[in-house]
């Protein structure tokens, strides 16, 4: 029993450990981040007027113009959150954010042939901090690319949200690899990743910011034929 508490309270205190040093370095990570996104929002500006740009070049101009303002919103707003922990929130149609993430992915997608299935009410609403909640959606739909094998003949995703009592639960469902199962909470712990180049700060951000919006979000199931995370949020707006 006693060395069962100690094992527990020595995990609890190397989670801590782990949080607390990856909020270190995601304070260095934004200020590198706002100088490399000031380079990138002076470029996307002064192009059109180097040279005469095709209706697809200007496309693909567009679509970076988009994400670097989310970008700048998202840095503009951690900032904020990594020093008073606060978050401001308003109301917005679920459809409209799942929309602008899946618009935020598509030069990931464009080289890619894949369905996406988006089942959501569209008068549901959702009291959010855009800028963080839409930024988890994007982790959510890159992690579901990267899961998806090479020789896979094409990318199937579905995103589903339903009203429950009080609750609004949204799910991403792949056909990736999965996760192990007992990797199933892990995978929400900060530096643990089983991808090459991963960094383990995904998943971990995606949980910080559900549970700052009173939700969470927890893997339903993960298996060989893909992987069902489901998020929850309050349906009512608090107050912070």
């Amino acid at each position: 029993m006693y060395n069962h508490l100690l094992k527990s309270y020595q995990q609890v205190l190397e989670r801590q450990s782990k949080l607390d040093y990856a909020g270190t370095i995601k304070s260095s990570l934004i200020h590198e981040v706002k100088n490399s996104l000031t380079v990138i929002q002076g470029g996307v500006q002064i192009m059109p007027e180097l040279q005469e740009l095709t209706p697809k070049s200007k496309q693909v101009l567009e679509q970076i113009q988009i994400a670097s303002d989310q970008l700048h919103d998202f840095v503009k707003g951690y900032q904020t959150f990594l020093k008073t922990q606060n978050m401001n929130f308003v109301e917005k149609p679920l459809m409209q954010v799942v929309k602008k993430a899946l618009l935020l992915c598509e030069l990931t997608l464009q080289n890619q042939k894949y369905t996406i299935e988006v089942d959501i009410p569209r008068n549901l609403t959702v009291n959010i901090n855009e800028a963080y909640i839409l930024q988890v959606f994007v982790n959510l739909i890159k992690n579901s690319i990267e899961a998806t094998p090479s020789e896979t003949e094409r990318l199937q995703l579905q995103i589903k949200a339903y009203l429950e009592q009080d609750k609004i639960y949204i799910d991403f469902i792949d056909r990736g690899t999965g996760i192990n199962k007992e990797e199933w909470e892990t995978v929400f712990y900060p530096f643990h990743s089983n991808k090459e180049k991963g960094t383990g700060l995904g998943l971990p951000y995606c949980k910080q910011i559900l549970l700052a919006h009173r939700g969470d979000i927890n893997i339903v199931r993960s298996d060989d034929s893909g992987t069902h995370i489901q998020l929850c949020l309050p349906l009512y707006p608090f107050s912070t």
